[in-house]
């Protein structure tokens, strides 16, 4: 199979050769060991002692210390710079200027984003907690064209698939914006620094996502893919410890370039254009085609199966969302093309199945096509309706277990997103209560799964906004600031959560950077009557 390459400017072509080089980021020096002096000796006897040290030095000696020290001064200058570049950036988009951001210098963005806060959860209410403010969004390009929207089906040779033809109806008609496109405006320079004004975020946890994509890009494989065994990337220089034991590829690399989109990058415009370009070329160039079903299949071995799928397709979704390339068009509709043929009524780890956590990610995957303009089928959405019916602790669907009926804390979480895209009404007894729920229970480092499902399920819920939003999003995020890694090569990384064993480093910093874009990665559910909804 033939497959579309990245060239320079992020477009794809038609060839087999390997993917272009990234360039990667510098990551942050090692520390150098500092002989420790007596606490008796003066300062000139030490200054003497360490001039007759010197003085008897060989001069190769004498010259190697001098050159790491001054690598060491221009690579902290460097990275301090980079990401103080990058923050303004960001902070200081074409369409907003925030005065309150501007006031920062190198302490206060990487030495002092954790302030002490104490949460306080008494009194919190659920009710009366969206408030609305309306703004402007910018112009989104009409993908439905005709110039614009041609299918790329002769990329993969997919054949006509009629059911899938029309968009879905009301079910996913809540889902962000009924325009393919608006739906990820917030991503953009143009709107991203007010939304994160808006919405909670601060130069601390932009400053962390800056720091989480430098590392990330630093252990991409010269493939384009990622491992979760983080070691594999990066060249031979990775120090950074708790490598993932997952054997898989396509879950690995998709997770990793989520962080990427999320922001904004694409392999068409951002800093981390080749290195997105990479990625998405080496998910289109292993995609197992079946011409005979129309489908596209990214499946990792064993339990990881529809877990990867999912995430790639929501990954090649995405890119084709906030790029507007044509040519991706094919491959992210025979993708969820697979999701929507292997469904039955929910997803398991190999295709149907019941399983809450497995379809969680299929269900984010057809969320974030949608969103793109993508085909939906109708079908597939009230099948979805009724498999979470069939996990609900009980029928008010406030609760929701693994593989049946339950009320674990994670599950449940994604059974609440997941009843917020499919277009539950806001103040439905069930869906506030579960809510209730998670805002009592609060955010929990030890849980990521499951503080990335809250963290979207909140947002969605009070759209950003109000007292228990707020409440939640403290805790959420300085906890988060503060458990990221700032020294030696782990630099912007995190090791939190229950999977981190298995999924290793990876896994944990790229839900951690998620959680942390969760300002603008998608527009809240209950504001999509501004996006024509």
């Amino acid at each position: 199979m033939t497959v579309p390459q990245p060239t320079q400017d992020g477009s794809f072509i038609n060839c087999d050769q390997p993917p272009l080089a990234r360039p990667l980021p510098p990551s942050a020096p090692s520390s150098v060991p500092i002989e420790k002096w007596r606490s008796d000796e003066t300062e000139e006897e030490r200054s003497g002692a360490l001039f007759d040290i010197v003085l008897r030095s060989p001069p190769w000696l004498v010259s190697m210390l001098i050159h790491v020290v001054v690598m060491i001064m221009l690579g902290l200058l460097t990275v301090s710079v980079q990401v103080k570049s990058q923050l303004h950036e960001i902070l200081v988009g074409e369409a907003d200027v925030i005065d309150e951001f501007d006031e920062l210098n190198d302490n206060s963005i990487i030495e002092q984003l954790t302030p002490d806060i104490e949460v306080e959860r008494d009194a919190m209410e659920l009710t009366d907690v969206v408030t609305l403010q309306d703004f402007e969004l910018e112009a989104i390009p009409d993908i439905h064209s005709a110039d614009n929207f041609d299918p790329a089906a002769e990329r993969i040779e997919l054949g006509p698939m009629p059911e899938l033809m029309e968009r879905s109806g009301h079910l996913l008609s809540h889902v962000s914006a009924t325009d393919a496109g608006q739906g990820f405006h917030g991503r953009s320079a143009a709107h991203r620094s007010g939304m994160v004004r808006r919405k909670g975020g601060t130069p601390g946890s932009e400053a962390a996502v800056v720091l989480a994509l430098q590392w990330l890009a630093a252990h991409q494989n010269a493939d384009g893919s990622w491992s979760y065994d983080h070691r594999h990337g990066g060249g031979t220089s990775c120090t950074c410890n708790m490598p993932g034991k997952f054997n898989t590829r396509y879950g690995s690399t998709a997770l990793a370039l989520l962080p990427f989109l999320g922001a904004g990058h694409s392999h068409k415009k951002g800093q981390y254009q080749q290195t997105v370009a990479n990625g998405i070329y080496y998910l289109l160039k292993t995609m197992k085609i079946d011409n005979s079903n129309n489908v596209g299949k990214m499946l990792d071995e064993g339990n990881a199966g529809m877990y990867a799928h999912g995430l790639a397709t929501m990954t090649l979704s995405e890119a084709f969302g906030i790029s507007y390339d044509k040519e991706l068009r094919g491959p992210a509709q025979a993708a969820v093309n697979w999701i929507v043929q292997s469904q039955g009524p929910m997803w398991g780890y190999h295709g149907g199945g019941n399983d809450t956590s497995v379809s969680g990610w299929q269900i984010m995957a057809l969320k974030s096509a949608y969103t793109a303009g993508l085909q939906v089928p109708t079908p597939t959405t009230q099948k979805i309706s009724m498999g979470l019916d069939g996990l609900q602790e009980n029928e008010d669907g406030a609760f929701y277990g693994y593989q049946g009926p339950g009320n674990r804390t994670a599950t449940t979480a994604v059974g609440l997103l997941s009843r917020m895209y499919l277009g539950r009404e806001q103040n439905h007894p069930g869906l506030l209560r579960g809510m209730q729920f998670i805002a009592e229970k609060g955010p929990d480092t030890g849980n990521i799964y499951y503080t990335y499902y809250a963290t979207l399920a909140m947002f969605q819920y009070t759209s950003g906004e109000g007292s228990v939003w707020k409440i939640y999003n403290t805790a959420m995020r300085e906890s988060l600031i503060a458990a990221q890694h700032k020294t030696s090569h782990e630099t912007g990384s995190w090791i939190l959560g229950t999977h981190v064993n298995t999924g290793g480093r990876l896994y944990s910093t790229s839900l951690c950077a998620m959680c942390l874009e969760v300002y603008y990665r998608y527009m809240p559910v209950y504001e999509a009557t501004r996006f024509g909804g």
